[in-house]
């Protein structure tokens, strides 16, 4: 009777886990698991995530104009101001601009931009260094231009001052020399680099950094 009542109780169990079984298999009366992630979640971490933006990248244009910007390097402030009054063909061809110099020789260096429309007010500032031949800074300093400093012999040009004057003398290595000028407004960026070739031996700072 044990044995029997036992074999039984067996069978009805089985019968039960059959039946639990089967109902589970019935997709319409048990609800579907919901997703670990959401639809709406997938989406975004599907998506790549958006880059830093670049400098200069996104402004509004400049209400100023399509503007370029000039490194002027010459002999005399004469030499530049006549750049700045020079038609565009002549300027691109970098009258009176110097790029191969000697010791003992006295350069003086300005940023212009050119093609400047309209008459709407507008303030740049910029950075003017001056890089070794082995790419070391030797000197850094700040500029500025604005609506006042516009001249009406020269239009559509503007120059950032101060300048940077420099006396190249015996005592530093010879070799290439760069200029970087950076020059922004709200509105837009502009960079520009020179090379100077020394032939002779270094440079010297000139203490009068102003025209």
């Amino acid at each position: 009777m044990v044995q029997r009542s036992e074999f039984s109780s067996r069978r009805l169990v089985l019968a039960m886990s059959l039946l639990l079984a089967g109902c589970s298999a019935c997709g319409n009366k048990s609800p579907a698991p919901e997703p670990a992630v959401q639809a709406d979640e997938a989406t975004q971490a599907a998506e790549p995530a958006p880059e830093p933006a670049q400098p200069g990248v996104g402004l509004a244009p400049d209400p100023q104009g399509e503007l370029n910007a000039h490194l002027l390097v010459g002999e005399s402030p004469n030499a530049l101001y006549d750049w700045t009054k020079a038609s565009p063909d002549v300027q691109e061809q970098g009258l009176g601009m110097v790029e191969d110099v000697v010791f003992g020789q006295r350069l003086f260096v300005r940023m212009a931009l050119t093609g400047i429309e309209g008459a709407a007010p507008f303030e740049l500032t910029g950075t003017m260094i001056l890089r070794g031949p082995d790419g070391r800074v030797l000197h850094e300093q700040a500029m500025k231009a604005g609506q006042d400093d516009l001249n009406a012999e020269a239009p559509g040009v503007v120059v950032l001052l101060p300048g940077m004057d420099i006396v190249f003398d015996p005592g530093d290595a010879a070799g290439t020399y760069n200029i970087e000028c950076i020059a922004e407004s709200s509105h837009s960026e502009h960079t520009v680099v020179h090379q100077l070739r020394v032939a002779g031996q270094g440079l010297q700072l000139d203490p009068a950094m102003a025209l």
